[in-house]
């Protein structure tokens, strides 16, 4: 097997297995062994619904069926989970030009199903405020993610020079050993 592509390599692989093999075989040394195992997982569920596909490339129309035949077992999120994967193993090797036929990868993943609304009411926030009483810090944070939207990190990263009571507001900054999840959330806020 190879990665190069020259012409002069006569040993273009051509079957989605092997293809597969070398593409889990090259990423063990820079993913995360819960990501290989979600790899490893979709490639076994492919190899159930296309259980040839260890003497023949994969088409479009495999991708097709394997993706509405797990849609009817799991979520549209799970189901995209899998897509993803395969499409991340065959992106790599068309990059690699190990001789797989190209395969049409857009447009693939089914749409998310829709968002459930977890609000809580405001005498559901009463009680989860009356249940923390008890526990000060908890309490504390609790109601800073309450009054700002900010996620738990966020919180647990806030300095004191973070707050103004003046003018009523607290700054995600970013820190010298910590950093926001994105950019936009470097942001002031001003609380209740």
């Amino acid at each position: 097997m190879h990665l190069s592509g020259s012409s002069e390599d006569s040993t273009a692989m051509t079957t989605f297995k092997e293809i597969a093999d070398l593409w889990m075989n090259e990423i063990k040394r820079t993913r995360r062994p819960k990501t290989l195992q979600s790899y490893g997982n979709a490639l076994k569920q492919l190899y159930s619904v296309l259980p040839d596909l260890d003497s023949r490339p994969i088409a479009r129309p495999d991708l097709l069926k394997f993706r509405n035949h797990r849609a009817d077992s799991v979520s549209n999120y799970s189901a995209n989970r899998d897509i993803k994967a395969i499409k991340a193993c065959l992106s790599w090797a068309e990059m690699n030009e190990l001789g797989h036929p190209r395969v049409p990868l857009q447009r693939l993943t089914l749409p998310p199903p829709p968002r459930k609304d977890e609000t809580l009411s405001d005498d559901e926030i009463s009680r989860v405020f009356e249940a923390a009483a008890l526990d000060r810090p908890c309490l504390v944070i609790l109601k800073i993610a309450h009054g700002t939207g900010f996620r738990l990190g966020e919180i647990l990263n806030l300095w004191w020079e973070n707050v103004d009571a003046d003018e009523g507001s607290i700054s995600v900054t970013a820190k010298p050993d910590w950093q926001p999840k994105t950019n936009a959330a470097i942001r002031t806020v001003f609380a209740p």
